[in-house]
């Protein structure tokens, strides 16, 4: 979602003169590399020259669209740290405009006292099968998507139907039909499945080491 936002805004950057700025949220560190630090590396990462000259300006004049990605994906021990951070951030260059990502968390509030939260509507079903064409997964073995698509439209698996109108979560369910082979008919049966590809699969995709609250390992959980 944050990508197709950041395309926008540099689409319309000649219009509104406004500069997206996209920041990884995992690879915050309060110590190492916080907020500011992330924001020098992703600007740097396109141009030291820009970053050098330009962007305390952009900064100061409130013309930058910050995007931070992945709130979830901050590890536990340093989310205290950075709710600080950000609120003393968002304060201070509070002429600026600010969008974060993140799925559901529990003590979502205390960081968005002053923020707009919006939801992403459901996919409808053609939507979820152009996702699914999309997605690039195993390409030499395009059968597996083809089928797929022929078990969600299933009307028998309705209990899966929040799965299959969250784009995160259709993801998750055809890694889940590409590694096990099958959906299964039972609910309990299903969330184990994919919570297992999202604890390995998805995470190992992004090079993510997620903390559990539980203190447990997915081997203990399992």
């Amino acid at each position: 979602m944050l990508k197709h936002l950041v395309l926008d805004a540099i689409k319309d950057f000649e219009k509104k003169q406004v500069l997206p700025v996209s920041i990884n949220l995992r690879d915050y560190r309060c110590n190492i590399r916080g907020i500011e630090q992330l924001i020098n590396d992703s600007i740097q990462k396109y141009s030291k020259k820009f970053y050098n000259e330009n962007y305390k300006s952009f900064l100061n004049s409130g013309k930058i669209l910050f995007l931070f990605d992945g709130l979830d994906e901050i590890p536990l021990d340093e989310y205290t740290d950075f709710v600080y951070d950000f609120g003393l951030f968002t304060s201070i260059n509070n002429n600026n405009m600010f969008i974060v990502s993140s799925r559901d968390m529990n003590n979502f509030e205390t960081l968005y006292n002053e923020f707009k939260i919006f939801h992403l509507s459901p996919l409808r079903e053609e939507q979820s099968i152009e996702l699914i064409n999309k997605i690039k997964y195993k390409p030499d073995q395009p059968a597996i998507k083809k089928e797929f698509i022929r078990i969600i439209k299933n009307p028998y698996l309705k209990f899966q139907v929040d799965f299959v109108e969250n784009p995160l979560l259709l993801s998750i369910m055809l890694l889940t039909y590409g590694q096990f082979g099958e959906i299964p008919d039972q609910l309990y049966k299903f969330y184990e499945l994919a919570f297992s590809v999202l604890s390995r699969e998805h995470d190992a995709n992004k090079n993510l080491s997620r903390g559990y609250k539980s203190k447990l390992n997915i081997i203990n959980i399992e």
